[in-house]
């Protein structure tokens, strides 16, 4: 998972340093971690990730496997009341 999640980000970040920047900008990833972009960005490889996995070989059964692994029950989670 740690793997998949470091490829994700990877992805992310490469395809952020190339979108077009204003002239005189130099893109910093430093920033851009702290932006809305960098989310949608991420969860957009691995979106990517996960609808291509199931071509590759093996990729179905992986696919399943991480699914199952990841996933969480709604008894899992609970009511939060307060802010951290």
């Amino acid at each position: 998972v740690v793997d998949i999640a470091g490829s994700c980000l990877n992805s992310a970040l490469e395809a952020a340093a190339n979108e077009p920047l204003p002239p005189n900008r130099v893109f910093s990833p430093q920033n851009w971690i702290k932006t809305k972009s960098c989310l949608a960005g991420i969860r957009a490889a691995i979106r990517q990730y996960f609808t291509m996995l199931p071509t590759m070989p093996n990729g179905r059964e992986l696919s399943a496997t991480l699914r199952k692994g990841l996933e969480m029950k709604p008894e899992q989670f609970k009511a939060r009341w307060s802010a951290d």
